[in-house]
């Protein structure tokens, strides 16, 4: 029954270089939860031999085609290097792309997965996209350095998750919208969700990297700019994100919107 909870999308899941030495093994797990869950999950650990072949551009736009047909997202890690990494870049590129261009060329530049995915980030952000294709995830074992921070202006409009304590939510979003006919239907299928995040919160908070612990208590929600903790269980409606500006020379506004 869990297997189809999420409902076999793909999964792509990416993390900043030269971060916490923990996270290489919580993606791998998460990877691996994910999969026994029934979705498609692509990370970049296990693919070494394709990325050596094709480049981190290519390799990344393959998995966004198989995002593409298959339904899904793209999960990126919110830790310190990437909101340094998400800054940085942004900053370094705004004025120089249109909302017009589709995805930005960044074949002469990128030298890892993550640092290309940006570059879809801005195109789906300038073409008033954003959220569609990628969310964020904290682990709750690897929180924020020093006083809360604002999310970068690159990541603003994107859902982010804290795990394990919002598994319910990351996997609902997961799933996607769908049309139930019954309320029964829409019941079952909220019991599957509720069962599935069970399953992965237990399994990342029984996981240690080195000597990372899970903490089981959520990151404050005002750090990571996302809606209340789903520790009720209770399907989430209406996610709370903040929407960007339709284009980065105004300055962005925080809304409701529904998905």
């Amino acid at each position: 029954m869990l297997k189809g909870a999420v409902g076999g999308g793909h999964v792509v899941l990416l993390y900043p270089p030269d971060d916490e030495q923990a996270l290489p093994g919580l993606m791998c797990h998460l990877g691996s939860s994910l999969q026994a869950l029934g979705c498609s999950v692509s990370l970049d650990l296990w693919s070494h031999a394709e990325l050596s072949v094709l480049g981190p551009v290519p390799w990344l736009h393959s998995r966004l085609d198989q995002l593409q047909r298959q339904g899904g997202k793209v999960v990126l890690v919110l830790t310190q290097a990437a909101r340094r990494k998400a800054e940085e870049w942004g900053a370094s590129s705004w004025e120089k792309f249109t909302p017009n261009q589709k995805d930005i060329d960044t074949n002469s530049t990128c030298v890892d997965v993550f640092s290309a995915s940006l570059s879809c980030i801005l195109a789906d952000y300038l073409q008033g996209r954003a959220g569609e294709r990628f969310m964020l995830v904290q682990f709750e074992s690897l929180p924020p350095e020093g006083v809360c921070q604002p999310l970068p202006e690159l990541f603003r409009g994107l859902h982010v998750y804290s795990l394990p304590s919002q598994s319910l939510g990351f996997l609902t979003e997961l799933a996607g919208a769908r049309q139930m006919a019954t309320s029964s239907s829409r019941r079952k299928r909220a019991h599957r969700l509720r069962m599935a995040s069970r399953t992965l919160a237990k399994g990342l908070s029984g996981f240690t990297a080195g000597t990372a612990v899970l903490r089981l208590a959520a990151m404050p929600q005002s750090c990571v700019g996302t809606r209340e903790e789903d520790l009720a269980e209770t399907m989430p409606l209406q996610p709370y994100l903040l929407t960007p500006p339709s284009s980065p020379d105004t300055n962005p506004k925080s809304q409701m919107e529904w998905v």
